[in-house]
């Protein structure tokens, strides 16, 4: 039922739901102080006012509203409710309520962090912001235009005006877009769009010679088109995205323009190696774009390799156990670094499948991965200090796309999804800037690999010259597995490292880089040096300049000549500055730095990184004696008989610096260990009055109160 009119609504509930309600009529000297009055009665009754002319299927009354020239108002409401509950849910939000929302919006915050700041300004519920929804802040995005990629209200007019709007702007310099085809029908078909901003080109054309990893994903827009992208590695082993494409399907045809566009910019690439997934179909668009790719190595995704195999034997073998161990053979097979080995390993499984009567299985890896096109792709002796094994850096870039930039929404229009490459690539060039000027705070995974894996190498290889031996080739020598006596590796000596100097690919104890040993174990494509390639030298007869150090005992300040290659580094950096200022404050900044050199250089010392589970690191520098952190590393233990030896007994002053609570040396008191932490204290000021010899003593760092340990 409709109806037209104030007076209509109130009869029709009069009639029909039992209930008389009341109209009352309102007079303003301005509009301004009605919609004032309107805000308030919204508020205290938590009823909203519409049009005449419209209908809502809600509990909003109609109002017979009248605006005369001279500004003032005269209105006719009614504010009880009938047939409903009160809701203030179901309120309209204020002009008041959408500019600030729409503030938050231009300031960059998301909206998950809009609606919980909200709730947090708003505790109450009789507020209507106390119910503030994701939807609200999207719909005001839209209505306020905050978000700037929208540029009108169809998705594939909005992105034909924004590729016109770039075109027409950078006609001279750079677009970010290319290869451009619009839609011809509803469905999307014969939809193209790249995207490739200047940075992107840059990187490009620096890691493009390494390799390319190219691979597509769905569910990035609200359409069923894939978004396939080119991915390059750097010289941290980090994945940077150097063009998008958007597309129809995953074929030749609709491949070959993203190629072509890449081509325009950046001319011809010979990249070392191609990694994609299973589908032929990128390769073979690149190939088309760029010749003959001899060259070129392709590979094949390690990760989808074992997700194929791992389909097919779920469809077919029913058997739990036998097909774990199946596919425990198949993992073993893919990570073996030597073609010998991996032969040996293939020919026992090709054996076992047959013994265990799956033909049919040992045929399908025959047919489709065990020819000699197939196994240069996958095969792992084939990709043996490669950059990469497997396309993980496209699935995490993927991953983040879509949980930090779409907010796992496959609802998306096709502008924003564009905004959102734009914005991560934005941000991505700008932590490459942070990370080339702060190094030490990246890369600490490999930094902290590197350094875990030569404290293995002392304590397994140190001392024992037959775990190491030497053969005819100096640079070669067999080295004992860790894991299995009966199992040795054979590791080789590179060409001499020539890593980036920020890159911190060395440990100083050994002076190894990951990039100057190979080794046949599963574990050589790692990005760190393995615990084998920090193996001393000297116990394989080996002529070197490195050897291994014991990380546990801190060198000598004066046992390096040399500067670190991060101290050059920064000093050139500072010279360079020196060079922009005046003469005058020239030859005083010199002197300064050559005294910082000076001293650098006197004091150099090889300091692990600190790890907040392990403290202090064991090769750094001794503290100061009066320091807690020191007591703790000149810890003693003064033994008597018994089981429990460690209790009050007189020491010289010689034995224990200071006490732990008091940092006063010998006062003529006795002395108590901890026997949790080994710190030494005063009888007296650890508050010990009695003495059992079955006892323990915990001092104050492990219970609220000293005293309260009393033994």
């Amino acid at each position: 039922m409709r109806l037209t009119t104030i007076d209509a609504l109130a009869a029709h509930i009069k009639e029909e739901h039992r209930n008389d309600i009341s109209l009352k009529e309102k007079s303003f000297g301005s509009f301004l102080d009605f919609e004032e009055w309107k805000i308030g009665v919204r508020n205290d009754a938590c009823i909203d006012f519409v049009a005449r002319r419209q209908w809502r299927k809600t509990e909003n009354y109609r109002s017979n509203v009248k605006h005369f020239n001279d500004d003032s108002v005269e209105v006719q409401y009614c504010l009880e409710h009938s047939g409903h509950e009160i809701n203030r849910a179901r309120l309209r939000l204020v002009p008041s309520e959408k500019a600030l929302i729409a503030y938050y919006l231009r300031e960059g915050n998301s909206t998950d962090w809009i609606v919980k700041k909200l709730r947090e300004l708003h505790p109450l519920p009789s507020d209507r912001l106390f119910y503030i929804s994701a939807q609200n802040v999207e719909n005001i995005k839209m209505e306020w235009e905050v978000e700037t990629s929208r540029l009108h209200a169809k998705d594939m007019a909005s992105i034909a005006e924004r590729v016109r709007r770039d075109a027409d702007e950078d006609a001279e310099n750079w677009s970010p877009f290319f290869s451009y085809s619009p839609a011809e029908n509803q469905d999307g078909k014969g939809f193209r769009l790249g995207i490739m901003t200047r940075e992107q080109e840059e990187w490009l054309k620096k890691y493009g010679n390494k390799g390319l990893c190219v691979d597509a994903t769905h569910h990035s827009t609200r359409y069923k088109f894939l978004l396939v992208t080119v991915l390059v590695i750097d010289e941290r082993q980090k994945g940077r995205p150097i063009a998008y494409y958007f597309c129809n399907a995953e074929s030749e045809e609709e491949l070959v323009p993203l190629f072509e566009g890449i081509k325009s910019r950046c001319g011809q690439l010979a990249p070392r190696i191609f990694m994609s997934d299973m589908a032929p179909a990128f390769f073979n668009a690149f190939t088309t774009v760029y010749g003959d790719a001899t060259a070129v190595k392709k590979l094949v995704c390690a990760f989808h390799v074992m997700k194929s195999w791992r389909k097919r034997l779920y469809l077919d073998e029913h058997d739990a156990s036998r097909r774990t161990k199946i596919l425990l053979n198949l993992r073993v097979l893919t990570r073996w670094a030597t073609r010998e080995k991996f032969v040996q390993h293939l020919t026992a499984l090709l054996s076992e499948l047959t013994s265990m009567g799956r033909e049919d299985f040992r045929r399908y890896l025959e047919d489709n991965y065990l020819t000699d096109e197939m196994l240069a792709t996958w095969a792992p002796y084939n990709r043996r200090n490669e950059v990469v094994n497997t396309n993980t850096a496209l699935e995490r870039f993927h991953n983040t796309l879509k949980g930090n930039y779409l907010n796992r929404s496959e609802n998306r229009r096709l502008d924003y999804t564009v905004q959102a490459l734009l914005k991560y690539t934005a941000d991505l060039s700008r932590d490459v800037e942070i990370m080339a000027s702060v190094p030490s705070c990246f890369r600490q995974f490999r930094l902290l690999a590197t350094h875990r894996n030569h404290r293995k190498a002392l304590s397994f290889y140190n001392g024992n010259s037959g775990r190491v031996q030497s053969t005819a080739d100096p640079n070669i020598y067999i080295v004992q597995s860790q894991s299995d006596a009966n199992q040795s590796y054979v590791v080789k000596k590179l060409l001499p490292c020539a890593c980036d100097s920020l890159a911190r690919c060395r440990y100083d104890n050994c002076n190894v880089c990951y990039n100057e040993y190979e080794c046949e174990c599963f574990d050589s494509r790692g990005p760190a040096s393995l615990a084998s390639m920090h193996t001393p030298s000297k116990y394989a007869g080996i002529e070197d300049d490195t050897s291994l150090t014991d990380v546990s005992q801190p060198p000598n300040s004066g046992s390096r000549e040399e500067m670190s290659t991060t101290l050059k580094n920064n000093i050139a950096r500072l010279m360079l500055l020196i060079d922009g200022v005046s003469d005058d404050r020239q030859l005083e900044l010199n002197a300064m730095v050559q005294s910082a050199i000076d001293f650098a250089v006197k004091n150099t010392r090889m300091v692990a990184p600190r790890q907040k589970w392990n403290g202090r690191p064991n090769n750094a520098p001794l503290q100061d004696v009066f320091k807690r952190t020191a007591l703790a590393t000149r810890k003693r233990r003064l033994l008597q008989t018994g089981d429990n030896a460690r209790q009050i007994v007189s020491v010289p002053d010689a034995e224990i610096s200071a006490c732990s609570k008091c940092y006063k040396g010998e006062t003529g008191s006795d002395w108590i260990s901890c026997d949790r932490c080994n710190l030494w204290y005063h009888q007296d000021c650890a508050g010990v009055t009695e003495f059992a010899i079955d006892r323990e003593f915990v001092c104050g760092l492990h219970t609220s109160n000293i005293a309260a340990s009393t033994i």
